[in-house]
């Protein structure tokens, strides 16, 4: 995985001084680290891209070191997100049931038996 990103020369200036971290890419983020290359603005061409994914086709190391970073985000990030929302939800249907106001299973007033 390679990260590239290009964007108006104004607003590249503007967002830049804004940064804060030394990374822009989420998977970087993330992980607190440099995990994928980020190539940014005119440094972005096609020849600096597709070496840039030569190199880590080519370095066994560098894509483990890929694979073990990105399956660590996977661990720290799933986070049994069913029982979350079923934890988070229940007490409302339970309120909601509770408040509901109560409906007779009778028929209708008028309405003919079949």
């Amino acid at each position: 995985m390679v990260v590239t990103y290009k964007m108006p020369r104004l607003s590249y200036l503007i967002g830049r001084r804004k940064v804060v971290l030394p990374y822009v890419s989420l998977p970087n983020i993330l992980a607190g680290r440099f995990v994928v290359p980020e190539i940014f603005q005119d440094e972005a061409t096609p020849a600096v891209l597709a070496q840039a994914l030569v190199n880590q086709l080519g370095d066994k190391q560098v894509r483990m070191r890929q694979e073990r970073a990105f399956l660590e985000m996977h661990r720290v990030l799933r986070q049994n997100t069913r029982e979350k929302a079923v934890e988070a939800i229940l007490p409302l249907l339970a309120h909601n049931l509770a408040s509901a106001p109560r409906t007779s299973l009778r028929e209708p007033a008028g309405a003919v038996g079949t």
